[in-house]
C-alpha cells in the first residue's frame, strides 16, 4: 500500500532529527506513541520491513507498521539533511525497488488495468527539498509497465532474496544463463557461466569432464594360418577397427581437483603387506630420530648461561629474575638474542622502554650500559650475566659491588647528643696531643650490688687544666675509677667500644662519662658514695630523654608539602623506608605502614599535579594539602 509519508510530524524522535540505520532488531529512533517504548526492526520482507513496539506481553497488537524500503530510505536521507516533516513524496521520488539488504529489485507488474498510484502532491505545491518541479500534467509512469505498480509484496509471508548473476556485468553469458546467480560461488555466477567463464575450482560448481577418459583398445591379432578363419572375416575385422572413430584427447582441467578426503566409488583399496607396513614404520622412526638429532645438536650445552635480571625499582626487597639464554656465538652474544629476556622487559618497562640495559663487566670492576642490540665479549669461563635496569639502586642486596669503591656504611645518628653542653669539653678529645701510655688493668673487689668500671680518662684540655691546679699534679695520666650502683631497669644494653689493647677496661660513656668529668678529684680515686649517688640519676634522666625527643604521628600538619615531595622523589632510587630514615628518622617515630600510606597518596594525586598546585607556594604544608586532596587521601586511608 502507497501512502503519501511515513514519518509523521506527531511522531517523537529518540535523537530529534536522526533516524539509524535499519537494522534487524534494531532501534528505529522513534518512540511508540502508546507506551514510549522505542520501536525496533522485527523481520525484513522482500522489499519492505515490519516494524514493532517490543514492550510486554509479548506480540501485543498495538503498533505495529510495514515501511517500504526505497520510502524509507527517502525519508530518512532528508530528515538526517534536516529537512522538516512531514515529508510527503510520491513513488517517482524514490528510486528503484530495493530489499532490506541494499539489492536492487526488478518492478513489481501491477495486477491492475484501471489504476493508478494516488498523487497527493498538488500540482501547484511542491517541497523544496525533493529536488523537482511541480508536475504539469500526467505524471510519467514509474517504469515501463504501463500501468505502473500499486501494490507492494509487504504481507506476512517472507520471500527470499535474489542473488543475481553477476556475469551480464563482466562480459558475455553462457548460453544456458540464468539471472539467479549461487550465493555461494567463489564468482557468484550461475552454474552454466562458472563452468564456461570461471577461472578457477569452485566449491559449488564442479566441472565435469567433457570427454570421457581415453581407454586403451585391444589390438587385432594377425590372422595364424592355423586359425580356420576365413580371410574375409580378418579384412573385415580390420576394417572395421580402422574405420572406428578415434577419441579426441582429453583437455587439461584449468584449474586443479578439489581434494576431497572420501574414498572416490570407483577406487578400492589395497591390503599392504607385513614388510611394506615394517618398512613404513622403520621410515618413520628413522625420521623422528634424525629430527631429535637435529634438536639434539640445535643448541651447545656450553653456550647455555644464566641471566640474573632486576627490573623492579619499586619493591623494597627486589628479587632477581633467574633467565637461562643459548647464544650461538658464546662468549660473543647479543642480550636481544634472549627472548625471555626481551619478554620480561617489555612486560615490567612497557612499550617506552629505551632498549638499554646495564650489566656488570668484570674487566672495568662497573656496570656497563649499552643497548641490548649492541653485541658484548663476555668472560668465556663465566656463565652468569648480572643485568639490571637503570633506575634500579646500585646498591640492592645481590647486585655486585665495585671492589675499588668503599661500600656504603651506615649513617650514624649525631643529632641527639647523650651528654649536656657542660661535658661535651671533656668528651671531645684534643687532637694536637699525644696517645697516653696504656694503662695496667686495675682489680677492685666487687660486690653482688655493685658494678665496678674502670674508666681510661682521655687527654683532653679540661684534663690538662685540671692536672696543673691540682697540688698533688704530676707528668703522668691519671686514671679515674668510677663506682656506680645500678638497678634493675629494663634499659637495653648499650654497645660497648673496646680500646685496640686488651688490657684496657670497658668504656661506656652513657653510663659513667657525667661522673668522671663532675665528680673528678686531683687524686686518681673517689669514694663509692659519692660516685653512687651520682652516675644512677644522671644515666635514667639522659635515657629518658633521649627517647622523648622523637615525635609521634608523622607527617604532622605543619610539615611542608616540599618536604614530602622531595622524599617521594627519593624513593625512585631507594625503598620507601631507607629513604624515610635518612630525612625523618632522627626526628620521628617511624611507622611503616604510614609511610607506604602517604607514598600512595601522592602517587595517586600525581607528582606532577603536587608539584604544579604547591610551586608557587613553598610555605604550604601538608594539613592544607590534606584539605585540597581530601577524596585522593580519604580514600588511600580507607575512610
Amino acid at each position: 500500500m502507497v501512502v503519501a509519508t511515513l514519518v509523521h510530524e506527531r511522531y517523537r524522535f529518540i535523537t530529534e532529527g536522526f533516524l539509524p540505520v535499519p537494522v534487524k532488531g534494531g532501534l528505529v529512533g522513534i518512540l511508540c506513541q502508546e507506551c514510549e517504548t522505542p520501536l525496533r526492526y522485527h523481520s525484513p520482507l522482500e522489499d519492505a520491513w515490519r516494524i514493532h513496539c517490543p514492550s510486554l506481553p509479548k506480540n501485543n497488537q498495538h503498533n505495529w507498521r510495514t515501511w517500504r524500503c526505497d520510502q524509507l530510505n527517502h525519508e530518512r536521507a532528508l530528515i538526517n539533511a534536516g529537512a522538516p516533516r512531514p515529508i510527503v513524496s510520491s513513488p517517482t521520488d524514490w528510486g528503484s525497488r530495493i530489499s532490506p539488504s541494499g539489492v536492487l529489485l526488478d518492478p513489481k507488474p501491477t495486477n491492475s488495468n484501471n489504476r493508478r498510484p494516488p498523487y497527493p502532491l498538488p500540482n501547484d505545491q511542491h517541497h523544496p527539498f525533493l529536488g523537482r518541479q511541480p508536475p504539469l500534467g500526467q505524471p510519467p509512469p514509474l517504469t515501463t509497465f504501463d500501468p505502473p505498480q500499486l501494490d507492494s509484496l509487504a504481507g506476512p509471508h517472507r520471500a527470499k532474496v535474489k542473488y543475481p548473476c553477476l556475469r551480464p556485468s563482466r562480459g558475455p553469458t553462457a548460453h544456458t544463463h540464468r539471472i539467479t546467480g549461487n550465493k555461494g560461488c567463489a564468482y557468484q555466477y550461475c552454474q552454466a557461466c562458472c563452468l564456461e567463464y570461471g577461472l578457477g575450482p569452485c566449491s559449488k560448481h564442479t566441472r565435469a569432464a567433457k570427454n570421457p577418459i581415453d581407454k586403451p583398445h585391444a589390438i587385432p591379432r594377425p590372422c595364424q594360418p592355423s586359425q580356420l578363419i576365413p580371410a574375409s572375416a580378418c579384412t573385415s575385422s580390420a576394417a572395421s577397427t580402422t574405420t572406428q572413430p578415434t577419441p579426441e584427447t582429453r583437455r587439461s582441467r584449468p584449474g586443479g581437483r578439489i581434494h576431497q578426503w572420501a574414498q572416490s566409488a570407483n577406487s578400492l583399496g589395497r591390503l599392504l603387506g607385513v614388510q611394506t607396513v615394517a618398512a613404513i614404520q622403520n621410515d618413520c622412526r628413522e625420521r623422528f630420530e634424525a629430527v631429535e638429532r637435529q634438536i639434539a645438536q640445535k643448541y651447545d650445552e656450553t653456550k647455555v648461561v644464566t641471566i640474573l635480571l632486576w627490573l623492579d625499582r619499586r619493591a623494597q626487597e627486589v628479587q632477581a629474575k633467574v633467565i637461562l639464554a643459548h647464544f650461538d656465538q658464546w662468549p660473543k652474544a647479543r642480550l636481544d638474542e634472549s627472548s625471555l629476556l626481551m619478554q620480561a622487559c617489555t612486560q615490567t618497562l612497557g612499550p617506552t622502554w629505551n632498549q638499554a640495559l646495564l650489566f656488570w663487566d668484570e674487566k672495568i670492576d662497573s656496570w656497563y650500559e649499552t643497548m641490548v642490540s649492541f653485541p658484548h665479549r663476555f668472560p668465556s669461563n663465566n656463565k652468569v650475566v648480572m643485568v639490571r635496569w637503570q633506575q634500579v639502586d646500585p646498591q640492592t642486596p645481590g647486585l655486585p659491588q665495585s671492589k675499588s669503591r668503599p661500600a656504603r656504611t651506615m649513617r650514624v645518628d649525631t643529632s641527639v647528643d647523650p651528654f649536656p653542653p657542660d661535658q661535651q669539653q671533656f668528651v671531645t678529645t684534643t687532637t694536637n696531643a699525644e696517645k697516653p701510655p696504656p694503662l695496667a688493668a686495675t682489680h677492685l673487689p666487687q660486690s653482688d650490688s655493685e658494678e665496678i668500671q674502670v674508666v681510661q680518662s682521655t687527654w683532653t684540655t679540661s684534663a690538662d687544666h685540671h692536672c696543673a691546679t691540682s697540688p698533688n699534679s704530676d707528668s703522668d695520666d691519671s686514671v679515674v675509677v668510677v663506682k656506680s650502683t645500678f638497678t634493675k631497669s629494663n634499659i637495653p644494653s648499650k654497645v660497648v667500644k673496646r680500646e685496640t689493647s686488651e688490657d684496657l677496661p670497658i668504656f661506656d660513656p652513657c653510663a659513667s662519662m657525667k661522673d668522671a668529668h663532675g665528680d673528678r678529684q686531683p687524686n686518681s680515686a673517689v669514694t663509692s658514695s659519692t660516685s653512687t649517688s651520682s652516675v644512677g640519676p644522671s644515666t635514667s634522666a639522659s635515657l629518658t630523654s633521649s627517647a622523648n625527643l622523637l615525635k609521634k604521628k608523622w607527617p604532622s600538619s605543619e610539615m611542608l608539602v616540599s618536604t614530602l615531595l622531595l622524599w617521594y622523589k627519593e624513593c625512585e632510587t631507594r625503598p620507601p623506608l631507607q629513604a624515610w630514615k635518612e630525612i625523618w628518622g632522627n626526628e620521628w617515630v617511624l611507622v611503616p605502614s604510614t609511610v607506604y600510606r602517604n607514598r600512595l597518596w601522592v602517587e595517586r594525586v600525581g607528582f606532577k599535579r603536587f608539584s604544579d598546585q604547591y610551586r608557587n607556594h613553598p610555605r604550604a604544608n601538608v594539613g592544607e594539602a590534606r584539605i585540597l586532596y581530601k577524596k585522593e587521601f580519604q580514600g588511600v586511608a580507607n575512610v
